[in-house]
């Protein structure tokens, strides 16, 4: 079997009970292949889904104004990779083999290595929802500096540093860590994963903090309405429909950190690990409902860009045989020559 560790192990800052399929229970066991299942499919249709808006926003199909595609593509690139990371923690919950760990015990590479990219780009969730949240409290809270404050260079500036911690943390420190020994990483059989130990001041520092900080922007953006009686729109409601589905699954776990309860296998399951994912489905689908027009405007981009091809490809045959010179020779008997010559005079 498997090395399993017993008892209650730091989890993101909370602890969690041991499994008890571990012990042969069948409706344990059923659970695990049904959550896993789920968590799965969940993950392939979000990354599947995310990947077509990252698209159709690129070439513009859902239309958006200056600095909001930038951010909104950013937010989507984190649904992406939470659906991308969704399949193989929803497979390794269906099975240890999944997480290259063999009958005998051993574990793969790949199973020590997961844990860096997946607490990256789940430590990024509500980061990368902040750029989003100033940009609609710059515009309605000082909206005759907007143009000044959000130029193209600060908005990809905040882009990149809504990445940065979590890639500090998890992609450069906890590797360096891991390599001096300074941190060890080993599978929990109970929790069918590999997992290091968190520090709780990381879930804290990545989950409560940026959500304190776009509370107090919200209640200041809804002051600034109420007091100057500014007019919602389409790009704001949109924002708040994205920000609210990042709190909704985001919000089980800061409580837990925040209030260190123990937890059941299946309530951290269902709450912090399947609804934690659940917003790579729920984010694409606010950006199609906000751009009603979707499929219409998706028709007109593929007729457009094939007659563009089409056009581009017939100028290209026209100059390829147009530079030929296209002369038709009759091969003359040497002998002949001057006789057919003779006879045409």
């Amino acid at each position: 079997m498997p090395p399993e560790t017993r008892g209650s192990l730091p989890v993101m800052g909370y602890n969690v009970e041991d499994h008890e399929c571990s012990t042969n229970s069948t409706e344990d066991c059923m659970f695990d292949l049904v959550n896993g299942s789920c968590l799965t499919g969940m993950g392939a249709v979000g990354f599947l889904m995310s990947t077509a808006a990252i698209i159709c926003m690129h070439f513009n199909i859902i239309k958006l104004p200056g600095s909001k595609k930038i951010f909104l593509l950013n937010v989507a690139v984190n649904d992406a990779l939470i659906g991308l990371v969704a399949v193989p923690r929803g497979l390794g919950i269906i099975s240890q083999h999944f997480m290259g760990v063999s009958d005998d015990g051993t574990v793969s590479w790949y199973c020590y290595f997961f844990p860096f990219g997946a607490y990256f780009v789940w430590d990024s969730i509500m980061f990368t929802l902040l750029p989003l949240t100033v940009d609609r409290y710059i515009a309605l809270v000082f909206p005759t500096r907007y143009r000044e404050l959000m130029t193209p260079k600060v908005s990809k500036a905040m882009v990149i540093l809504s990445w940065l911690p979590a890639a500090i943390s998890h992609l450069l420190c906890d590797p360096i860590r891991y390599a001096v020994g300074a941190m060890e990483l080993r599978y929990q059989a109970s929790y069918n994963r590999c997992v290091f130990d968190v520090n709780p001041i990381l879930p804290i520092m990545f989950l409560v903090v940026p959500l304190i900080a776009m509370a107090l922007m919200y209640l200041i953006i809804g002051i600034s309405i109420v007091r100057n009686k500014i007019s919602v729109g389409r790009l704001l409601i949109t924002t708040t429909a994205i920000l609210l589905t990042g709190v909704i699954v985001v919000l089980p776990t800061v409580l837990m950190v925040t209030a260190n309860v123990k937890l059941s296998y299946k309530v951290a399951k269902i709450f912090t690990v399947t609804l934690y994912h659940s917003n790579c489905i729920f984010n694409p689908i606010i950006y199609y409902c906000a751009n009603p027009r979707i499929a219409p405007q998706i028709q007109e981009q593929a007729t457009t860009r094939t007659r563009s091809m089409k056009r581009q490809l017939t100028r290209t045959l026209t100059r390829t045989v147009s530079g030929f010179n296209l002369v038709t020779y009759t091969t003359v008997d040497s002998e002949n020559k001057n006789q057919r010559s003779s006879t045409s005079k």
